[in-house]
C-alpha cells in the first residue's frame, strides 16, 4: 500500500492517520533495530527485503501494509498500538520501551519487596509493569473522585 495522500491546490500531503502510523513504525523501529546489519536482520526476520527497511529509514518511501503487517507480526505486544495509537494495557498491548520516558524511583523496601513479589507470581513480567498498573489504578481513582 502506498500512502494515501489529499490534494490540497497543487500540494500533497500524506493523511494525518499515516503520518501517526508512520511515526509509530519509525518509533519500533528505533527501539529494536541494532548492530552493525540492521535492515539485513529486519529482513531475516520478518521477510520483507531489506533494501525496503533501509527505504522507509531513510524516508524514501512512506509506510506500507506489508512493513506495518511486518512489524506487528515479529512484534504482537506492539501490534495494537502501531495500527492503533493506542495501548491496552489490560490486554497486554503497549508501547516500545524507548518511546517511554524514563523515571527514576526510589521505593522504601516494603513496597520494592511488593514490587518484586508481584513480578514473581507470575501477574507481572518486569517490575515497571507492576509500577504502570498501580499508577494507571491511581489515575482511574482520580478521574473516579471527579478530579
Amino acid at each position: 500500500m502506498e500512502p494515501v495522500k489529499e490534494q490540497r491546490g497543487s500540494a500533497t500531503r500524506r493523511s494525518p492517520l499515516l503520518i501517526g502510523v508512520e511515526a509509530r513504525l519509525r518509533l519500533l523501529l528505533e527501539a529494536v533495530v541494532n548492530g552493525t546489519r540492521p535492515w539485513k536482520d529486519m529482513e531475516e526476520m520478518t521477510g520483507v527485503k531489506a533494501e525496503k527497511w533501509r527505504h522507509f529509514s531513510a524516508g524514501l518511501t512512506g509506510p506500507s501494509v506489508e512493513l506495518l503487517v511486518a512489524l506487528s507480526t515479529a512484534f504482537p505486544e506492539y501490534a495494537f498500538w502501531l495500527s492503533t495509537g493506542l495501548t491496552s494495557y489490560e490486554g497486554r498491548h503497549g508501547v516500545p520501551e524507548a518511546t517511554a520516558q524514563p523515571l527514576r524511583v526510589v521505593l522504601p523496601a516494603e513496597l520494592a519487596e511488593m514490587v518484586k513479589s508481584k513480578m514473581i507470581s507470575g501477574h507481572y513480567t518486569s517490575e515497571n509493569a507492576v509500577i504502570l498498573d498501580g499508577l494507571r489504578a491511581l489515575l482511574d481513582q482520580d478521574r473516579g473522585l471527579g478530579a
